[in-house]
């Protein structure tokens, strides 16, 4: 019984980023990653770190997305580039197997821009990794993404209105 609870505790999909969960400010994140020694830059539509870990896994860039409906944070975007299909299609391989130790109904899905792609939600969150080729036809990224649904939904809504 016990054994079958720590799988079911692990299924809830990450929501804390340093310590702010999705609908943090954007001033509080960027006031955790300064206080952790991160400085990253500031975009449009969020917060961009370059060469950081997430889950104990480094990526190139990390970007943090926040609602243009209440300021919160709603998706974490992080993002590997690699020269060759067989270097991304190695770490795809890699990573997936390691976030399927933390995600065991993550599920392969389809994505007509993905050459490879899994995912999950867990009713509020969702997450996903994948394999995108460049435009350039050179180059590949290996992408995991972080979001809340119903922040995601309600960003979609209103643009729709």
């Amino acid at each position: 019984m016990l054994g079958l609870l720590s799988v079911w505790g692990q299924e809830k999909i990450q929501s804390s980023f340093w310590g702010c969960s999705f609908g943090t400010s954007q001033e509080r994140l960027l006031s955790a990653l300064e206080s952790d020694s991160l400085h990253p830059m500031q975009m449009e539509q969020g917060l961009l770190l370059k060469d950081a870990e997430l889950s104990n896994t480094p990526f190139q860039t990390l970007a943090f997305m926040f609602s243009p409906l209440d300021g919160g944070l709603y998706k974490v975007v992080a993002s590997n580039r690699y020269q060759s299909r067989k270097e991304a299609v190695a770490h795809y391989d890699e990573q997936l197997s390691r976030m399927k130790e933390k995600y065991p109904r993550l599920q392969k899905v389809s994505n007509p821009v993905a050459e490879k792609m899994s995912s999950w939600m867990d009713g509020d969150n969702a997450v996903y990794i994948g394999l995108f080729p460049g435009k350039d036809g050179k180059t590949y990224f290996v992408n995991v993404n972080y979001w809340n649904i119903l922040m995601q939904q309600n960003i979609q809504s209103d643009a729709t209105r």
